[in-house]
């Protein structure tokens, strides 16, 4: 039991500080005494009691006769647990010592090196993207419509509307990387980094915490960057929400930072998945949030029936272009980008949708029963 609670401190300590829980954790552990003094009194009384515990039990090994095979390996577990204990005691009060005198410090180091490894961070090789998706571009066929739009010679901002569950972002990411070595470096909520394994994949992914500070940060380092301004609500639908309505509000600070560093921004739209997966129910989550996140519910999704599963769709829109605005982000500039933004995407949705309609090979399994006709036909002597 002490190990597993030593093992959950260092998952959070080494947790992403861009995290839900970390920084206000790290707050509520300087500001109250009576946690202090606790956890202080009650460390170093278990940091003694492992010390006392580990030179017994190497005593006992030492004056265990070789005869007793089973006596010697249950010592050695005992021993290999307490110095394990022990090293781990030492260290987890060490961290809290830093938290209670300077966790403002150690959350702007964390920060920091975050940032940094933003900017240098490089993406995976295409080969290994390219054997990881594979498989699953059988079955839903990605087509891509407007590619000329994107420029070549000056990095965009990609803003999107987000399809249930977020499932169609890798194919859009990793299409783009393959085809035309632009790598998105998408901006996700703080929760998913609140999640220790899963928080550092997508880091390793290149996914980054959607602030103003690391979006600027890419920024001036040049990069490609997607954003979804409708964020946790739009992934997270309701039932009766219509499947491509763009749940923006007033968000101006995508527009903002465009504006402040000049990128050019291109509406891309995907289509497909929202028609794949049929939402059962919504589990009510906002309690736990409140403030503007009040009314956020989970999905509980229906995994699509061999019937549905289908081609998924992206459309790029026209650039959109911010240097004639001088990085001037007064309200109404930044009003007039989203608005531009968002009536041009809207515009490309239902373009897509209309094709989406017409495609005669939109089903999987109607395309997979045609090209295997095709195969049989082919092989067939004349």
């Amino acid at each position: 039991a002490e190990l597993l609670v030593h093992v959950l401190s260092l998952c959070f300590l080494f947790s992403s500080i861009w995290g839900s829980f970390k920084k206000p954790l790290y707050k509520i552990i300087s500001s109250h005494s009576f946690l202090t003094y606790l956890y202080e009194n009650v460390a170093s009384k278990v940091i003694v009691g492992n010390a006392i515990f580990v030179v017994f039990h190497f005593l006992v090994f030492l004056s265990t006769p070789e005869s007793e095979y089973v006596s010697i390996i249950a010592t050695q577990k005992s021993l290999f647990v307490g110095v394990l204990n022990l090293l781990l005691s030492v260290i987890v009060l060490r961290f809290h010592d830093l938290i209670v005198n300077d966790h403002e410090n150690i959350i702007a180091i964390e920060e920091k090196q975050l940032i940094k490894e933003t900017v240098t961070w490089k993406p995976p090789p295409a080969l290994f993207i390219d054997i990881n998706t594979k498989l699953s571009n059988i079955f839903v066929n990605p087509q891509f419509f407007g590619l000329d739009n994107i420029p070549t010679d000056k990095p965009v901002l990609f803003v999107g509307n987000h399809a249930l569950m977020g499932i169609d972002m890798g194919f859009l990411i990793f299409h783009l990387y393959k085809e035309r070595n632009i790598f998105l470096r998408g901006l996700a909520d703080t929760f998913h980094f609140s999640i220790p394994i899963w928080g550092e994949f997508l880091r390793r992914m290149g996914a980054v915490v959607g602030s103003r500070a690391t979006c600027s940060s890419l920024m001036e380092a040049g990069e490609n960057i997607l954003v979804y301004p409708g964020g946790a609500h739009e992934v997270l639908k309701k039932k009766s929400d219509d499947k491509y309505e763009l749940k923006w509000k007033q968000r101006t600070g995508f527009a903002r930072l465009a504006i402040q560093h000049q990128y050019t921004i291109i509406p891309v739209c995907a289509i497909g998945t929202n028609e794949m997966l049929d939402i059962i129910a919504d589990v009510p989550v906002g309690w736990a949030f409140g403030g503007a996140r009040g009314d956020l519910s989970v999905p509980i999704v229906k995994p699509p029936s061999p019937s549905k599963v289908q081609r998924i769709y992206f459309g790029f829109g026209k650039p959109i272009d911010t240097t004639h605005l001088n990085r001037d982000t007064s309200t109404e500039n930044c009003n007039l980008i989203r608005d531009q933004c968002k009536t041009a995407l809207e515009s490309e949705i239902s373009s897509v949708l209309h094709y989406q309609h017409n495609d005669p090979n939109r089903s999987t399994a109607h395309r997979l029963l045609e090209q295997t006709k095709t195969l049989v036909s082919s092989m067939l002597p004349n």
